[in-house]
């Protein structure tokens, strides 16, 4: 006999998409479902929809008064009896064959963790595109990009083992559960095939990406510190032309760097002390660079190289971050995901942060502009284009030292909204960017 599923849908005032989602489980062509239904406080029209749901004795409808999703995720897990769960939100809806093709694989594979394609649609469920991931094998080595929330399907025993979801974090979209079955060495696999819809609108986790990794960034500095990982030391640099130094935003952006908890020394990379209260302070110390040195037209990697190399003088900390005047908005959460990053992936040398850019972009071949992406329709994890944000660049020191770049070696893109990346630098910055190395 086929092993129990069971699905689990979340509703808060989702009633004119629930019975969408709900008709998507009941006609599945997988039959041994049980479903569980949890209304969390809803005060549309969703009760009156439940109340003749509930006819079907099949179904479980747990009513509550409590709006956030987590705990509701729990007690799901609490009520569910199968040997694999899968959470479906109200206003999503799933593939006929869903259910039976995450059950093959995660079957075959004797996997912990499955999880598919999926499709885009809008409020009036027209197809906007599809999501395609990078196929999950062996070789992938940076699992960066963590599967959706929804329509993940789980082990029962493994989502156990780690104790269901941390009720501290909210709005989580998948990625503590992704985080902890890394770290537990859980096997997990993903079917590239789009097998459910996920409906985009303004209530949407992934429509305020500002928030969604800033949760993401706690999730990680809670359990980096209550995990034994050793943890690399990190230190922060920040260049500054001698006629470009804006005294309020440094000590702001000083301010966020030692509020982080991250950084084991802040060094202000100039040639002429700036003016500033934070240079009291410890952790925070100025370095000469040298006024003729400035002038030069130097690569910056190799100059600060130089200039640490000689400070260290073998005191080396394990990460050097480089950090400008240029992107002011970035908050301190993103160096505390930055850590963990090179804290659990060892094998790390480099990360940028990034904002994704959806811009057509074209090569020229000498007989004509070719496309660098073919089809507009699919978002591909293997095709998506990356712009780097300037001023968030940390390199490992042994890297540096052996390339005298700031961005080399295996590079991770640490993921930054856009409203967080905003760039405020004017033209005298601006020729930093003709060099490879530029922040």
């Amino acid at each position: 006999m086929n092993p129990l599923v069971s699905v689990y849908i979340i509703n808060h005032n989702y009633g004119k998409f629930l019975i969408q989602a709900y008709y998507s489980v009941l006609y599945q062509s997988y039959e041994n479902i049980e479903l569980i239904v949890i209304d969390n406080d809803s005060t549309d029209e969703s009760k009156e929809i439940l109340k003749k749901i509930e006819l079907n004795r099949k179904i479980k409808i747990i009513y509550r008064n409590k709006s956030d999703l987590v705990s509701a995720c729990n007690l799901a897990i609490e009520n569910a009896n199968g040997e694999y769960i899968l959470r479906l939100d109200a206003d999503d809806y799933l593939r006929k064959d869903c259910i039976k093709e995450l059950v093959h694989q995660i079957r075959e594979k004797n996997a912990d963790l499955v999880y598919p394609d999926y499709y885009e649609v809008s409020i009036k469920g027209k197809i906007l595109q599809t999501v395609k991931h990078i196929p999950y094998t062996d070789e992938v080595t940076l699992p960066a990009f963590p599967a959706h929330g929804a329509c993940t399907m789980f082990r029962m025993s493994s989502i156990k083992e780690v104790g269901g979801y941390d009720e501290d974090f909210d709005r989580q979209d998948g990625y503590y559960m992704w985080i902890k079955f890394i770290l537990k060495e859980f096997k997990i696999i993903n079917v590239n095939e789009s097998l459910f819809f996920y409906r985009i609108h303004d209530t949407s986790l992934s429509h305020n990406r500002s928030i969604l990794y800033k949760i993401r960034s706690e999730i990680s500095y809670k359990v980096l510190s209550q995990s034994n990982i050793p943890i690399p030391t990190i230190d922060c640099i920040i260049p500054l032309m001698h006629e470009k130094i804006d005294t309020q935003r440094l000590n702001e952006i000083i301010e966020r760097l030692i509020s982080s908890g991250v950084f084991r020394k802040i060094i202000i990379w100039s040639s002429c002390k700036p003016n500033s209260h934070f240079l009291d302070n410890s952790q925070v110390m100025h370095l000469d660079r040298h006024y003729e040195a400035e002038l030069e037209d130097q690569i910056l990697g190799p100059a600060i190289y130089h200039s640490m190399h000689d400070y260290y003088n073998d005191n080396n900390p394990d990460y050097l971050f480089i950090r400008d005047l240029n992107t002011p908005y970035v908050k301190e959460h993103y160096f505390k995901q930055m850590k963990f990053m090179v804290s659990i992936f060892k094998h790390l040398d480099c990360v940028i942060g990034t904002v994704e850019t959806k811009d057509k972009y074209f090569r020229f071949s000498g007989k004509s502009l070719k496309s660098i992406r073919d089809h507009d329709f699919v978002e591909n994890e293997r095709e998506r284009l990356y712009k780097k944000v300037r001023g968030i660049t940390l390199i490992r020191y042994s890297e540096l030292e052996k390339s005298r770049s700031l961005v080399s070696g295996i590079i991770a893109p640490l993921a930054i909204s856009m409203e967080d990346s905003i760039d405020t630098s004017d033209f005298y910055y601006n020729f930093l960017d003709n060099d490879k190395n530029s922040l």
